[in-house]
């Protein structure tokens, strides 16, 4: 009875040793097929999205080619285009042009292009009928360049009404594909292969040159019926050992990734148990002791199974990472939504349990209020059917446990892009949905500063073309101003002093210069009146300003200013930096309705870093700082943005021109520093203009001169405005000179050739028809070198002055102009 007993259990110790190896060689093969199943999917996705970054590539330069703006083909120009484009990718060896017949027009290797490795005709035999956005992916060619395999892919080349111009195309380097298997680090006696549609092998792991390019029998038939599910067992018809393959399509790609693996790779471990189970069956028939030595091993082998298991699944959470993706899937059924490791930390979140309800990664992450509609809209509508993929970019933010809530406390938002498919039922109803988020903020970021830059780039553009039409302006506005400052000058000096005629015409004279200094802020906005540059003692000329607005202040204003720069100096215009300081005084005394205090500072400041202004970007140094802070009504934030436009004022008509901060932003970009406002509505404004220091300065000493006069000497005075000639010869004979007028600039030199020692000066405007001043001196120059020349321009600027000194002109005078300026300028001339 005990020996039926223990051939019974012999017998059940016998089957049930048969039934676990049989099962455990099922559970080896079908762990190796899902392993490399996984690694073929991976595989495949890298490759495609390799092939589509190229594709992108020579999508744009198809689109150039189609929008008129690529080069000519042939050209250099079209080299250095193709030489950029292949710059930018590390896996592109070369990008070439091939034209409608095949010919090689150009490459990114060289200029002119050298004999290709590709065949032409091929690449528009492919293209030349396949349409606009098709991507041709030949098959492996050796560079000539190196030698080393590549993959050629090619997009048509299209002229106006879709003219077929040829093909672009570029050379994927195989090798490219041979690193990032490397890099896996696969299981011994693990293959992967990238085929081509036509059967050549591309790239293969462990590398083998010799087949690359050749087709793999034992991989074909797999590769004709990819559908299929693994594993699927290949024999090599030379001997090799039987594998076990997974071919997986590159989607959207005549390509294919075969994983395989040894057959006795896998079931390695599977031969040793049989071992060691025929081995504890035999034991066991001999003594029950060996039996609960057996058990232990077979815990044992078990344990090595788990943790083989453990490291496939790290292989595969490792391809999944170099993605950078985060991983989630929906169980609709049972609420319960996996997230992956990943994705939890591109998501801000610490790692923790990946398998949670639905509601509570809801109650971890915060969807903005903005993006939540569409995130729903979205989700509904792939659900229902209504779309084929899920794909959305959203702003989330991390919900801290205790946390306020937004309204309280904004959270910190950051873009994310989320993708997704459903899985259906037989009826088309959802079962589950499974799919990707990547962190996108690097890309928002980027957008956002270009569209800045663009804003920045219109508002100096329309800048610019305001300032030139402003200046156009001003020139011929300093014509009629010079006759009704001049004549106003000269009536003036014949009035009784104290009378009627003399106060009317003190009003003229008044007019008359508010608008010539009207005109002076035009044309400083214009840029048309910059001054020679020198080094400028701030101090002296912020305090000269405020000496000059004292008496105009409105009662009820109180003037409180700190000057602390000393001899400090910025290199520039007084006459610029006094305008800036009387503007902005001005604009904050305007601002007082009610009255208050106006502060000025200056003083020395140092920026350590790169400051960010109202005006733009400030580099980091030493800086001058001229504060202006009011206590008026303050700017709104809506009128923030255009206070330094142009002919832009809220003040009420004949308090302001708005010309005034436009000007001095003018005055202060010129000099390379920048402006920083601070307003509060109802509190006041305040104003800071930092210049670039450049040294130290002795402050100058001003004074009032008297007028010099003439001793009588003759001067050829041309201009070809009637009432200025007259004006100009009052003004000459008035200062003691006898003046000569001509209306025409070739009449004057004519007269001039006639007497050239009739003469001792020549006054003359520029801007005159048939011969312009500039052209007259050159003339006179010929004749007479040595007599003084000087020209009146009403639009002195960098261009002008450039011509007067090619004109070998002694003095170059602005208009309009008054009797000291003729006077001091003929002084000098004669004091020589």
């Amino acid at each position: 009875m005990l020996f039926v007993g223990a051939l019974v259990f012999v017998g059940a110790l016998v089957a049930s040793a048969l039934y676990e190896l049989n099962r455990s060689r099922d559970e080896a093969e079908m762990r190796a097929a899902n392993e490399i199943d996984v690694l073929a999917r991976v595989f495949a996705e890298h490759t495609r999205r390799s092939l589509q970054t190229v594709g992108i590539m020579l999508r744009s330069i198809a689109e150039a080619q189609r929008d008129g703006t690529l080069p000519p083909l042939e050209t250099r120009a079209m080299h250095d285009e193709l030489a950029a484009q292949r710059d930018q990718f590390s896996d592109v060896a070369a990008v070439f042009v091939h034209d409608a017949e095949g010919k090689r027009l150009n490459s990114s290797t060289a200029y002119p292009s050298p004999p290709s490795s590709v065949r032409g005709s091929e690449l528009v035999q492919g293209l030349q009928g396949a349409p606009r956005d098709a991507l041709y992916v030949g098959e492996p060619v050796r560079w000539l360049a190196n030698g080393r395999w590549a993959l050629p892919l090619a997009r048509r080349l299209e002229g106006p009404a879709q003219r077929f111009d040829g093909v672009v195309g570029a050379l994927l380097d195989s090798s490219y594909f041979d690193n990032f298997y490397a890099a896996v680090h696969l299981e011994s006696g693990t293959t992967v292969a990238l085929l081509h549609e036509g059967g050549a092998l591309v790239s293969m792991f462990p590398p083998n040159d010799a087949a690359v390019g050749r087709p793999v029998p034992a991989y074909l038939a797999l590769r004709d019926d990819v559908t299929q599910s693994p594993p699927a067992l290949l024999r090599d018809p030379a001997g090799s050992p039987a594998r076990i393959a997974v071919a997986r399509p590159v989607s959207g790609f005549a390509m294919t990734v075969v994983v395989s693996r040894e057959l006795g790779t896998v079931l390695a471990s599977w031969h040793e148990q049989v071992f060691w189970v025929a081995l504890r069956t035999v034991i066991l028939t001999l003594m029950i002791l060996a039996l609960l030595l057996m058990v232990r091993r077979h815990v044992a082998r078990v344990n090595a199974a788990r943790l083989q298991l453990r490291e496939s699944d790290q292989r595969y959470a490792l391809a999944v990472a170099g993605s950078n993706e985060g991983l989630w899937d929906w169980n609709l059924a049972t609420g319960e939504l996996f997230f992956s490791e990943r994705g939890q930390q591109l998501c801000g979140l610490l790692p923790s349990r990946p398998l949670r309800k639905r509601r509570e990664w809801q109650a971890l992450l915060l969807v903005h209020p903005e993006d939540l509609p569409r995130l729903r809209e979205e989700m509904c509508a792939h659900l229902r059917g209504q779309r084929p993929h899920f794909d959305v970019e959203v702003r989330a933010a991390v919900r801290r446990p205790g946390a306020p809530e937004p309204a309280a406390r904004e959270p910190k938002w950051n873009w994310y892009r989320q993708r997704g498919v459903a899985i259906r039922d037989a009826r088309g109803r959802p079962l589950r949905m499974a799919g990707s988020i990547e962190s996108i903020e690097e890309r928002k970021h980027s957008e956002q500063e270009r569209q800045r830059l663009e804003a920045q780039l219109r508002q100096a553009q329309k800048m610019e073309a305001i300032g030139t039409l402003a200046g156009g302006i001003a020139h011929d506005f300093n014509n009629i101003l010079g006759s009704i400052l001049g004549y106003g000058e000269l009536a003036r000096s014949d009035a009784a002093p104290g009378s009627a005629l003399a106060r009317y015409l003190d009003g003229v004279m008044n007019a008359g210069q508010r608008a010539k200094a009207l005109v002076e802020r035009i044309l400083a906005f214009s840029r048309s009146g910059i001054g020679e540059r020198v080094p400028v003692h701030v101090q002296s000329v912020v305090s000269e300003g405020l000496e000059l607005l004292l008496p105009s202040l409105p009662r009820g204003i109180t003037l409180q200013r700190t000057l602390e720069a000393g001899d400090t100096a910025v290199v520039g215009d007084a006459t610029q930096i006094h305008q800036v300081v009387m503007n902005l005084c001005t604009n904050g005394m305007q601002a007082m309705q009610d009255g208050g205090t106006l502060e000025v500072t200056l003083a020395l400041r140092r920026a350590d870093s790169a400051a960010m202004l109202t005006t733009g970007e400030l580099p980091a140094g030493d800086y001058v700082c001229l504060m202006v802070r009011d206590e008026g009504q303050g700017i709104e934030p809506e009128t923030m943005e255009r206070i330094f436009d142009p002919f832009f004022t809220t003040k009420r008509v004949g308090v302001g021109t708005g010309l005034g901060l436009s000007l001095v932003h003018g005055i202060v970009t010129d000099l390379g520093g920048g402006i920083d406002v601070a307003s509060v509505p109802g509190v006041g404004s305040s104003f800071t203009v930092w210049l670039p220091w450049s040294g130290r300065v002795a402050a100058v000493a001003l004074g009032e001169a008297s007028i010099p006069r003439g001793d009588g000497q003759r001067i050829l005075l041309v201009d070809d405005e009637v009432p200025l000639v007259h004006l100009g010869e009052e003004m000459l004979a008035a200062l003691g000179y006898e003046p000569a007028g001509y209306t025409s600039s070739v009449e004057a030199l004519t007269a001039f050739a006639t007497d050239p020692q009739g003469f001792d000066a020549v006054l003359s405007d520029e801007t005159m028809p048939v011969l312009s001043g500039s052209q007259m001196a050159l003339q006179i120059r010929r004749i007479r070198p040595e007599i003084p020349i000087v020209l009146m321009s009403g639009y002195v600027g960098p261009n002008m002055a450039a011509l007067a000194r090619q004109a070998n002109v002694n003095d170059l005078l602005p208009k309009p102009l008054v009797s000291r300026d003729i006077a001091k300028a003929l002084a000098r001339l004669f004091a020589k």
